[in-house]
């Protein structure tokens, strides 16, 4: 908590200030929203996908929706992906190569409890199958990561 705040775009001024949206991202950047620092003039495409206000006009009260861009944004933001990869990383440094192990830390982490054995079972089937990246990509697309319960 605290900090400094972090911008999803690039800034210049040149007689005037111009924005436009960052293309990569860097672990300044990987903080809660409430840390962003909004430039009127620029949307970020991910954060405006789960109504993120028009940062142009006045909202009294914030919209709240459910779409598919929701999900195919957790599944396929360069963003997400990177992030996912990060996560995937940090639970081979740190779980070894049990993938059992690996899949206990991943829940933790993510849910803030450990998987039960249904849970487990289709986690290392996924994992043998697809791969950690896609297996945390879907942690990243579940319910219970992006909604606090």
């Amino acid at each position: 908590m605290g900090g400094p705040g972090f911008r999803l775009y690039n800034y210049k001024v040149d007689n005037v200030a111009l924005y436009w949206p960052r293309e990569t991202y860097t672990p300044d950047t990987f903080r809660r929203t409430v840390y962003h620092q909004a430039a009127r003039s620029v949307r970020d495409n991910l954060l405006a996908s789960y109504d993120c206000p028009d940062s142009t006009l006045t909202e009294p009260k914030r919209v709240v929706t459910t779409t598919v861009l929701q999900a195919l944004n957790l599944l396929n933001d360069p963003f997400v992906v990177d992030q996912a990869r990060y996560f995937a990383r940090r639970l081979e440094r740190e779980a070894g190569k049990d993938v059992s192990a690996r899949m206990e830390l991943a829940f933790q982490l993510a849910f803030g409890r450990k998987p039960d054995a249904e849970e487990r079972a289709a986690s290392i089937a996924v994992v043998k199958r697809h791969g950690l990246l896609v297996f945390c990509r879907a942690l990243f697309n579940a319910n219970e990561f992006v909604y606090v319960m």
